[in-house]
């Protein structure tokens, strides 16, 4: 009989993952579509804005997507998505194969529900807290607002560190 691990994600280790993002990509990095997020990146979800920009002329913010990834498909696109990556690759493929690429953290997990998401990857269950969900959905809605990734650490050890009475 295989054993099955499980492993609970806790709110310190959401911030260090944040740290490991942020400083992969620069504080000033900026997610180039806030018009559509996405965790996992696919070159052929935004070719219609580089076909779009050589017709009018006008680039829309999608075609920033391809002119930072190229052709790296399967990358971690948002920082959720680079978060997801750190912790097992699978978890990401489990938001694209669940059609969950373009939901909010906090949709795909069910944050509302006020339920800890469970998602299985191999012999592994990964267990992701409400409070978890909540560090997420926070970091996500301030890149999504157009904001940096440093902005999102912030405002993340921002919201911990008044969970803990530390503000």
């Amino acid at each position: 009989m295989r054993h099955r691990e499980i492993l609970t994600i806790e709110p310190d280790d959401v911030v260090g993952l944040i740290h490991e993002a942020v400083a992969a990509r620069g504080e000033e990095w900026a997610y180039p579509d806030t018009s559509q997020c996405r965790y996992v990146y696919y070159r052929n979800d935004y070719q219609w804005a580089v076909d779009e920009a050589e017709y009018t002329g006008a680039k829309p913010d999608a075609a920033k997507m391809i002119e930072y990834f190229g052709d790296d498909n399967g990358a971690p696109a948002c920082l959720v998505g680079y978060v997801l990556n750190l912790i097992n690759p699978g978890l990401l493929y489990l938001a694209v194969e669940g059609n969950h690429n373009e939901d909010s953290v906090a949709g795909w997990m069910g944050y509302e529900s006020g339920k800890d998401f469970v998602a299985q990857v191999g012999e592994t269950e990964y267990v992701f807290p409400v409070d978890v969900i909540d560090l997420l959905q926070t970091a996500q809605a301030v890149q999504d607002s157009g904001q940096t990734w440093g902005s999102a650490e912030t405002r993340v050890v921002q919201r911990i560190e008044a969970a803990r009475g530390e503000v």
